[in-house]
């Protein structure tokens, strides 16, 4: 009994409570009536609420079958609805395409009149829309098809309108239609053979006059040239005009125009040629005496005229223009080289003489103007050398030598003694004696010095600066006084001058005089026993000259 409680405070099944209330009634004392009033009560309670839940369950189940039912019935009309869509479009959409308009608008109406809701659906309406727009087009094709025929029918086979007719052949679709454009086409084709033969007839009367005004203008006497170019242009501008006269006329008759253009052209290139030959014999003609000007008028006689009988002997007489070249050439070398009016010859000129004339000692040796040339190419070989391979001047090596620290701008100082001070600034005389800085060795390191004044005997601008200063002048005025005369003049200044140091006296001789004789030969034959005789001299020119106690210096002046 006290589990039958605690059962039906848990408010546990049914079945196990009633279990539980069997095995208590087997058990005395009995069960208490409140208690068993509670058990009975459950348990009705319980099995009333199994009954309902039974019909609850029944009745869902006989709802859903009915539902399932109702969505068969819905699926399987759908089917049937989308089937006849989709037959429908297709059809409608085949006979848009196979452009059977009427047919199709008839189908439409069909469906539209058995299922509304086929003809309703989206796809059906698409293809009403081809449909519609497919007829409108149509409507505007027949429209656009029947004005274009009455335009080419009302222009007539003679002023056919062609825009027209083409457009009316592309607008017909129908065998009706296509029939009514051949109609039209043989109608044109019939009156373009009658204007055909008309023109054919004409142009052949034509083409007689232009075959005997061209046999005119062939055989016609010699005359101005210009006439004859101007009668054969006026005629090949009619012939050229023939095409635009006669339009219709068949091929075969325009085609016979052309052979007259080509012996037009063949007629005039005969004319030309012989006017060309004609100027080219008088070129050559011209052209006697100028030995270039002449092979180039044979050269070009030749090229534009090989066939004729002078080109031929074109090529002896080109062989003997050769010597007249030769000659020339040898002659136009050969004239006096400084030109008229010029004092010198330049190195330029020099160089240029004797590249010319060792050309043409290679080109016509067989000429014996060569022989003056060879004696006269020793001096224009040392005039060339005036400018070094480098493109140095070879007087400018003489002006660094010129313009040397040791030689210009020097004032020197000599004592009674003969001793020389060469100073690079001009001394200072103070209370009776000379102060100054002079040079001590060929680095121009300088020393200081005095000498009382009355002990000097010479104290002036050094020597050999004023010969450097008159030979600097000298060699500006190269180019108009020449190469020799100003060398001459240079060498004269630095033997004469006085109280120059005879050691430096030797090496500025023997530097001008190399440089004079490699830019002259007649210098270095004029001076080459006294170029000879400087070599020879027994004297170190490396001392230095210009130490004042020098004893090597001293030794080598006496």
């Amino acid at each position: 009994m006290a589990a039958l409680e605690q059962a039906l405070d848990d408010e546990v099944p049914a079945d196990q409570l009633d279990r539980l209330y069997q095995a208590a009634l087997l058990y005395e004392p009995p069960i208490p009536p409140v208690l068993k009033q509670r058990v009975e009560h459950r348990l009705t309670t319980q099995a009333l609420g199994s009954k309902r839940k039974y019909r609850v369950l029944l009745t869902s189940i006989v709802g859903a079958l009915v539902i399932v039912g109702t969505l068969v019935v819905f699926v399987l009309v759908r089917q049937t609805h989308n089937r006849a869509v989709t037959s429908s479009e297709s059809a409608l959409q085949a006979l848009i395409d196979e452009h059977h308009l009427e047919e199709a608008q008839g189908y439409y109406e069909e469906i539209a009149a058995s299922s509304h809701q086929v003809a309703a659906s989206p796809e059906v309406q698409k293809q009403k829309a081809r449909l519609d727009d497919a007829i409108k087009q149509e409507k505007n094709r027949q429209n656009a098809f029947e004005k274009s025929l009455d335009r080419a029918e009302q222009a007539g086979p003679k002023t056919l309108d062609r825009a027209a007719l083409s457009e009316a052949r592309k607008l017909a679709r129908y065998p009706s239609e296509k029939g009514r454009v051949a109609e039209i086409d043989s109608k044109i084709s019939a009156a373009h053979r009658a204007v055909r033969a008309e023109q054919d007839e004409r142009l052949a009367k034509r083409i007689d006059t232009y075959r005997e005004r061209l046999q005119q203008i062939e055989t016609a006497p010699a005359q101005n040239q210009e006439t004859l170019d101007a009668l054969l242009i006026e005629l090949r501008h009619k012939i050229q005009n023939t095409k635009k006269e006669f339009p219709s006329a068949s091929p075969s008759m325009l085609a016979q125009v052309e052979p007259f253009l080509a012996k037009i052209d063949a007629l005039g290139r005969k004319w030309k040629a012989r006017v060309l030959e004609r100027k080219s014999r008088a070129a050559i003609t011209a052209a006697v005496g100028d030995v270039a000007a002449y092979r180039a008028a044979l050269d070009k006689y030749a090229a534009n005229h090989s066939d004729s009988d002078l080109a031929s002997n074109i090529s002896r007489l080109r062989d003997k223009s050769r010597l007249w070249e030769g000659l020339l050439n040898w002659v136009h070398l050969l004239k006096p080289i400084p030109p008229p009016g010029a004092k010198d010859v330049t190195a330029k000129q020099a160089a240029e003489f004797l590249r010319l004339g060792k050309e043409l000692q290679t080109k016509f040796a067989d000429i014996p103007l060569g022989e003056i040339f060879e004696r006269q190419k020793g001096y224009f070989e040392s005039v060339a050398n005036r400018v070094t391979s480098e493109g140095k001047p070879l007087v400018q090596e003489l002006e660094e030598l010129l313009r040397d620290p040791l030689i210009r701008k020097l004032w020197v100082v000599e004592n009674s003694e003969g001793l020389r001070y060469y100073c690079r600034r001009q001394p200072a005389t103070r209370n009776d004696i000379v102060r100054f800085k002079y040079v001590a060795d060929f680095t121009l390191t300088e020393a200081a010095g005095t000498v009382r004044l009355d002990r000097i005997s010479y104290n002036e601008i050094a020597p050999q600066s004023v010969a450097a200063q008159k030979s600097l002048q000298l060699l500006k005025q190269i180019e108009s006084q020449g190469w020799e005369r100003t060398m001459t003049s240079i060498l004269k200044v630095v033997a004469k001058q006085k109280r120059l140091d005879p050691i430096l006296r030797t090496v500025l001789l023997k530097r001008i005089l190399e440089t004079a004789s490699a830019g002259s030969k007649p210098l270095a034959e004029a001076f080459a026993a006294y170029q000879k005789q400087l070599d020879s001299a027994n004297v170190d020119l490396s001392v230095a000259w210009m130490a004042p106690r020098d004893p090597a210096a001293a030794a080598e002046r006496i």
